[in-house]
């Protein structure tokens, strides 16, 4: 595929014009008024949050840092991104509009090919628009990305330890000349700097990150610098702040090693409890043993090849009653525990999904998101999420929405015989649901 085929189609993506400049500067207060819509967003789970800014960033509306945080520019690009779809501009994002911004998004990706990736040569993690950058070649101790006319280049760079080189470098690279013009430039003493800016009809983004005292690389520097046409930045202004917010100049594993063994029980599944001291999920005993479920010992209770379902049993659940069976509408709403990747911490995320076919849905799940109750919108059970095939895709550790198996609302009648099907209309929002099931939904951890 040509360059200029995909930048045709990134363009029909990227519909809104980025005028964005690609400094992270502090992200200002949004003002009294904006305090319902602050509220709003900072009520729905972290993993929508994060992608609706994310999303922001590739549809052009968006200019900050990827966080989950609230503030006027977050508030500004939800109000943008309503007005521009011919919505009420209010700032609060319903589940519709998330679910159609995190398509939008990842049609986007995909028109780019944008994937992150490990880099051998630098050691740094990265993410970049794979179908454009062609060409691969070594640059010095670190890589060489560029499409075919080399007017399109990612360079990911290291540097060695050397006292004051970090200062050094920024001096350097902040220096203006002849066609060179600096936009913006940032530095934290002995941590990174940000510098942006043109020179010769191309629109550069220049990250370095110096490693830190405890590091095992201390002092080290890694960086990127992302390089575009000018009269293209409208397609390539939020690719270099995908790119940006990817960026992991010291990857938490080495790239060639493998992590250590578990040593204590990991998060493997997720469990509905549907009576006292029973818990439903997607999992075989030959994948868990000595499982914990709601951090009580429990056992197999029943277990179906063919559905792969399964019943744990324990001292848990108290109280709890058979859920009613609702239907497999097009509009769900899924949850289910996540490990944390970012703070270590487990967490029950809940986020819409969108059945993709008779027994397919699509959602930004993680792994652990076998046996997750995915809920109609009147709250009733419409299926059970079926072990994942792959590991999720990610960007940077934003999860990415996906098309995952269902197992069916006629499978869980046979499993489950005391379930009823529940009557009448409804339309609770995620949050809702949450609020009504939440404490039903487990965590199941297996030995190692």
């Amino acid at each position: 595929m040509t360059i200029r085929r995909v930048l045709g189609i990134a363009l029909f993506a990227l519909h809104a014009a980025c005028g964005a400049a690609l400094a992270q500067t502090p992200v200002e207060k949004p003002g009294a008024s904006a305090d319902a819509e602050k509220a709003a967003f900072l009520a729905m789970p972290e993993a929508d949050r994060l992608s609706v800014q994310d999303a922001l960033v590739w549809l052009g509306f968006y200019n900050g840092l990827v966080d989950g945080g609230f503030g006027k520019r977050t508030l500004d690009a939800i109000r943008a991104y309503q007005a521009s779809v011919k919505a009420t501009a209010n700032g609060m994002v319903t589940p519709a509009q998330l679910a159609a911004l995190k398509s939008a998004a990842d049609r986007a990706r995909v028109a780019v090919g944008f994937r992150v990736f490990d880099d051998k040569r630098s050691g740094v993690r990265i993410g970049a628009p794979m179908k454009l950058l062609e060409r691969e070649s070594a640059a010095g101790a670190g890589t060489r990305l560029a499409s075919k006319d080399s007017s399109l280049a990612l360079e990911l760079l290291t540097t060695p330890d050397a006292e004051g080189a970090l200062a050094a470098l920024y001096l350097k690279l902040t220096t203006e000349g002849g066609e060179r013009h600096i936009s913006y430039k940032a530095m934290k003493a002995d941590a990174f700097f940000v510098v942006s800016g043109e020179e010769r009809g191309r629109k550069f983004y220049l990250r370095y990150a110096k490693a830190g005292a405890g590091a095992a690389e201390a002092g080290a520097l890694r960086g990127f610098a992302f390089a575009y046409p000018a009269d293209k930045a409208k397609t390539f202004d939020p690719i270099a702040l995908a790119i940006a917010g990817s960026f992991q100049p010291f990857a938490p594993i080495p790239l060639d090693a493998k992590p250590p063994p578990p040593s204590g029980p990991s998060l493997i599944a997720t469990a509905l409890i549907i009576a006292p001291g029973q818990a439903l999920t997607a999992l075989r005993e030959a994948d868990c043993r000595d499982p914990v479920v709601a951090g009580k010992p429990a056992k197999f209770a029943r277990a179906d090849a063919a559905s792969g379902l399964a019943i744990l049993s324990g001292d848990f659940g108290a109280g709890a009653k058979t859920p009613m069976l609702g239907r497999e509408g097009a509009d769900l709403v899924a949850m289910s525990w996540s490990p944390g990747a970012a703070t270590g911490k487990a967490s029950l995320e809940t986020g819409d999904a969108t059945l993709a076919g008779a027994k397919v849905v699509f959602a930004a799940l993680s792994q652990s998101a076998r046996g997750a109750p995915v809920f109609d919108r009147r709250g009733a059970l419409a299926g059970i999420v079926a072990p994942l095939s792959a590991p999720p895709k990610r960007l940077g550790e934003v999860v990415l929405a996906e098309p995952h198996d269902l197992i069916d609302i006629e499978t869980l009648r046979s499993f489950v015989a005391e379930a009823q099907p529940a009557t009448g209309e409804g339309s609770l929002g995620a949050a809702e649901i949450a609020r009504v099931h939440g404490g039903e939904i487990v965590a199941v951890y297996c030995a190692p």
